[in-house]
């Protein structure tokens, strides 16, 4: 897209304000709360004309369309990758809650439409990003559902995306290495020969689908829990793309997994080595965990959540109030 850092000047412009806030505008005068005022404004102001460049440069016929960058840190061999998301809740709570149903359809429409374009992929990393964009649908619908279940399983869907969603991403990255192909058609039958990718490929997979006993089904059941309460037909819908993605998860574990394994470029495949083994094995562990016992996490953001939405109710009462003495 460009040859300068966009996406890292847009996700680190609000930390550097908030430092500047910080040291720049201690204290509890008149002065301070100027400057902190003009601080924010001008860091939100810079970070939405930035943020318009992504925009202005989004080119739509393109199917790689997630904004990614790539840049070397610390040596050749490292790269980070990060892609666009965020939220206006605690910013702009009045905002936040008249634009929740635009926010809903969007969700919607990405976790429906994305799904059906994932079914109709034919390269393994390409399902899983469609997947990926899915996914994302669920936690932006809950966190804009404003009620506790619906902002907790919002966070907490996030966390559990980055690990299962880069978990498949390594483990395409396996085959990849080997066989220097990600089209689904190459494989097949490699539970013969990799037992044990098959396993861990399997526990991501069913992650992925949102079975209970993974992480992938607590975020899932607590963002449309969230929003029931507020819209029925949202999360009713939602729920049709749990099956969308049992329909796409599920078909690609079978066409790479199972079956017999009758290309002789297979043959010769190893399973995973010790490298790839270290790598997976917490992610597995993770995945279970958090599905089985998913307190810890939710009890890191828990309060975080309550003081979230007491602010933001707050600030919808005393617009509703002031609107009341208007009229």
């Amino acid at each position: 897209m460009t040859t300068w850092p966009i996406l890292s000047v847009v996700t680190f412009l609000p930390t550097v304000g908030a430092l500047l806030v910080y040291f720049l505008a201690r204290g509890n005068d008149e002065a301070a709360n100027r400057n902190a005022r003009w601080i924010a404004l001008w860091t939100t102001v810079v970070t939405l004309a930035v943020s318009l460049m992504l925009v202005m440069r989004f080119d739509a016929t393109q199917p790689d369309f997630q904004f990614v960058e790539k840049a070397p840190w610390l040596a050749n061999a490292i790269t980070y990758h990060m892609g666009v998301d965020g939220i206006s809740l605690p910013m702009f709570p009045l905002a936040s809650h008249d634009f929740a149903p635009l926010i809903f359809t969007m969700s919607t429409i990405a976790i429906i439409y994305t799904s059906l374009v994932a079914l109709m992929q034919e390269d393994m990393k390409k399902l899983i990003a469609y997947s990926s964009v899915a996914h994302r649908g669920f936690g932006t619908m809950g966190l804009f559902a404003a009620t506790t279940q619906g902002v907790a399983g919002g966070i907490f869907q996030m966390v559990s995306h980055g690990i299962v969603s880069g978990a498949l991403f390594l483990c395409v990255g396996v085959v990849y290495d080997r066989m220097h192909t990600r089209e689904i058609a190459a494989y097949g039958g490699l539970v013969n020969r990799m037992p044990l990718y098959a396993a861990a490929f399997m526990v991501f997979t069913l992650a992925n689908v949102g079975l209970p006993g993974t992480s992938g089904f607590v975020g899932e059941f607590l963002t449309l829990l969230g929003t029931f309460k507020v819209n029925i037909w949202v999360a009713s819908l939602a729920t049709f793309g749990v099956i969308l993605s049992a329909a796409y998860a599920l078909w690609l574990y079978r066409k790479v997994i199972f079956g017999k394994l009758e290309k002789r470029n297979l043959a010769e495949i190893t399973d995973l080595d010790y490298r790839e083994i270290i790598t997976l094995a917490p992610l597995v562990v993770l995945t279970i965990l958090f599905g089985l016992y998913p307190k810890p996490l939710l009890d890191m953001s828990a309060a975080a959540v309550a003081q979230l939405l007491d602010n933001y109710n707050h600030a919808l009462d005393a617009v509703k109030a002031a609107a009341a003495v208007v009229q």
